[in-house]
């Protein structure tokens, strides 16, 4: 078994209690639950270097995440329930230092965003904030980028381990664009909830956030990473369980987490915030128009409403299976995160085959659940038939 981090103390895994690490296609270690319940790490496709705590001070000692991209962050605090609920009403705070902060500058930033991801960012301005995909050739999700405008600037965030080559990416294709990249290890993102103030420690504003995005009911800041442990004593902390409850209950998918290798924007929802429908040509677009227009994804996102009768939840990366119908046991696709909410249960989101059906019942692990429909399909703008009787010069 592995083994999960108490303050700075390292402790065994036990039975009942013990959420694994899920690595979506790869393997993870184990971190404690708490409170009587089991959750789910939220899986990673990479690791993460480890950042700074803020074990001292006026911070509750938690548990702490011991291996993955998240490693070094507290799962939860002793009371996750609760800490989802402080999330809610707008006193919590999360420390999301695991992400890889990147700052774009040059008077082409906006105009260059705009041109290589899937979202419709050039006319943004100081203080507006986006979320996008950048795409390979066939269309397939390589990372996921939230951005805001500063005015001056683009601060943005991507998952752990994938700043330095999305970085490294935006830096080749630039041509003679005046734009310029860079990974900013010294700069973290913390979300704080709509009723925390700025942290008295901090002074000045010039001190505080250089930008700021809301979601979940607060926002995503972007802070000097100096600055962290100041953010989550202002409020009340909240650890990782309590976000990743939250963000499944409303159905954000985690890129490289409810995503994999083969993903395309189609199959999380399109149009969507991420993705514009109205916007010119960018990398992989011909995929997301093509299968919007004349068809439909292989497969959906789901929302998954998981029995939770037993002492642990399923794996993260296990299989969704459809009921055996005597033909013996088919996969369906594959769970992506997965944690307990405190009003709504087990819940998990999956990326399943597109003849799925809302409310059908599906197992992971043997584990019975209930299927939640997220992304609705619209009927194909051109269909097949349509296209064959232009091409044959019908009508």
């Amino acid at each position: 078994m592995g083994a999960i981090e108490e303050g700075m103390t390292s402790v065994p895994v036990s039975r009942g209690e013990s959420p694994s690490l899920g690595v979506r296609g790869g393997v993870g270690g184990t971190a404690s639950g708490g409170g009587g319940l089991d959750a789910r790490q939220p899986p990673t496709t990479q690791p993460s270097v480890q950042h700074g705590r803020h074990a001292a001070s006026k911070v509750p000692r938690g548990t702490l995440v011991s291996s993955g991209p998240d490693a070094g962050l507290v799962w939860h605090y002793g009371d996750p329930l609760r800490e989802q609920v402080w999330m809610e009403d707008g006193s919590g705070v999360v420390d999301l230092s695991c992400l890889d902060v990147l700052h774009i500058t040059g008077a082409d930033r906006l105009r260059y965003l705009h041109l290589l991801t899937t979202a419709s960012v050039e006319s943004l301005v100081a203080g507006q904030s986006a979320t996008a995909y950048l795409l390979d050739s066939h269309g397939r999700i390589q990372w996921g980028l939230t951005l805001v405008e500063t005015g001056e600037e683009v601060w943005a965030w991507t998952e752990p381990g994938s700043g330095a080559s999305l970085a490294a990416h935006l830096e080749k294709m630039k041509f003679r664009l005046d734009v310029s990249a860079q990974v900013r290890p010294d700069m973290a993102v913390v979300w704080v909830g709509s009723l925390v103030g700025p942290p008295q420690a901090m002074g000045t504003l010039r001190a505080g956030p250089v930008a700021s995005r809301e979601v979940l009911g607060g926002h995503h800041i972007v802070v000097r990473r100096a600055q962290v442990g100041d953010y989550v004593e202002s409020g009340r902390p909240a650890g990782q369980w309590a976000y990743a409850a939250l963000r499944i209950a409303v159905g954000i998918a985690r890129v490289g987490v409810d995503t994999d290798e083969r993903t395309i924007p189609n199959e999380l929802g399109v149009p969507s915030a991420e993705v514009s429908v109205d916007k010119g040509c960018y990398p992989g677009q011909e995929t997301v128009a093509k299968v919007r227009n004349l068809g439909a994804p292989p497969r959906l996102l789901v929302r998954l409403h998981l029995d939770g009768s037993g002492e642990e939840l399923p794996e993260s990366g296990a299989d969704v299976v459809l009921p055996d119908t005597g033909e013996g046991a088919k996969s369906a696709g594959g769970l992506g995160s997965v944690a307990y909410h405190h009003h709504l249960g087990p819940i998990g989101l999956a990326l399943v085959d597109r003849k799925v059906q809302d409310k059908a019942t599906v197992f992971v692990c043997g584990v019975p659940a209930s299927v939640e429909t997220l992304v609705h399909v619209e009927e194909p703008a051109v269909t097949r038939s349509s296209v064959a009787r232009l091409s044959l010069g019908r009508r």
